[in-house]
């Protein structure tokens, strides 16, 4: 059996989807699988033993691009378009095989921001919903939401600093694609923790990065590529995030994680309900969630979601990691 699976984008639906396609591997060692994704998603999954082969559609690919790589790919036995979008869907007229795609529950997701329905049909997490269509149409049995946790292989560790031991320090990554799903006082807690001789490495992405003075940390904002932020939070004692990406690179590295959830909520699949995970919200918010994807501005303009995680939770989360 030849599969061929798509995932473009994000960074955090590409890492989830490595637990789907492990058990996939696991009750099918016989499959080829072959993933279409991008340069990031080669970059994050790279070393994995469940892909049998990569096929690369470059960032900004038009229309003849697209056509002219499905084009070259030949015929399987199955397509899963597990993103979704028009682009991947043309590859149903150009490729040979049964094509198959994944129900997203976009409408469910916005009439529940809206109006609050379908609480009772979204409950399954992202990884249930990648494994769902697989299990389906080739015969597979469901496993426990566990056996579907993402997986990413790290990299030895390239950053060095005298006297520093990563092995003692929280990785924190205060930063998201969406403004609102920040935390406000991400720098006043790492401010503490230095003081108080806790390490900490910042890492992420952001065009307004922190700019806290650090003597027992390293500040890594914008310096990292994704396969060296792996190696760190692998290297790290935990990880405090915002709902992001990095937030699933610690689940995928089996580190302790604590994620900080305000505008998005469970029911959008992405929260992580996975062993060692802790995420801490503010449940009695009847705005909540805002948005699909979190927003850049509280519609209330109060951002309760997340001003209302107190600095004492998020410490005392991070005292019981050890």
């Amino acid at each position: 059996m030849k599969i061929l699976v798509i995932r473009l984008t994000a960074m955090g639906d590409i890492i989830l989807l490595t637990g789907p396609l492990r058990e996939l591997k696991k009750q099918r060692p016989d499959y080829e699988v072959h993933l279409l994704t991008t340069e990031l998603g080669q970059e994050l999954l790279s070393g994995s033993s469940d892909i049998d082969s990569f096929h690369i559609l470059p960032d900004g690919a038009g229309l003849f691009q697209t056509l002219k790589l499905f084009s070259s790919l030949g015929s399987y036995d199955f397509i899963f378009d597990l993103q979704g979008k028009a682009k991947t869907q043309l590859s149903r007229f150009i490729l040979s095989g049964a094509f198959k795609t994944i129900n997203k529950q976009n409408k469910e997701r916005r009439a529940f921001v809206k109006k609050r329905l379908f609480r009772e049909t979204l409950t399954d997490h992202v990884v249930q919903k990648y494994f769902s269509p697989l299990a389906l149409y080739l015969e597979l049995e469901t496993p426990w939401i566990e056996e579907l946790r993402p997986k990413l292989m790290a990299n030895p560790l390239i950053f060095n600093k005298q006297d520093f031991d990563f092995t003692k320090a929280f990785a924190i990554h205060p930063y998201a694609s969406q403004k609102n799903k920040e935390w406000p006082w991400a720098e006043d807690l790492i401010r503490e923790l230095d003081n108080d001789g806790q390490p900490v490495v910042i890492i992420g992405q952001s065009q307004d990065p922190l700019t806290v003075e650090l003597k027992n940390g390293i500040n890594l904002t914008n310096k990292t590529s994704p396969r060296e932020m792996i190696a760190l939070i692998q290297a790290c004692k935990g990880l405090l995030s915002t709902d992001s990406g990095p937030m699933h690179i610690g689940i995928a590295v089996n580190k302790p994680v604590i994620a900080l959830f305000g505008p998005t909520t469970r029911e959008f699949g992405f929260a992580p309900q996975f062993d060692n995970c802790t995420i801490l919200e503010n449940i009695s918010l009847d705005c909540r969630p805002c948005h699909v994807h979190g927003g850049n501005q509280c519609p209330l303009l109060h951002h309760n979601c997340m001003k209302d995680i107190s600095m004492e939770q998020v410490k005392g989360a991070l005292e019981k990691i050890t």
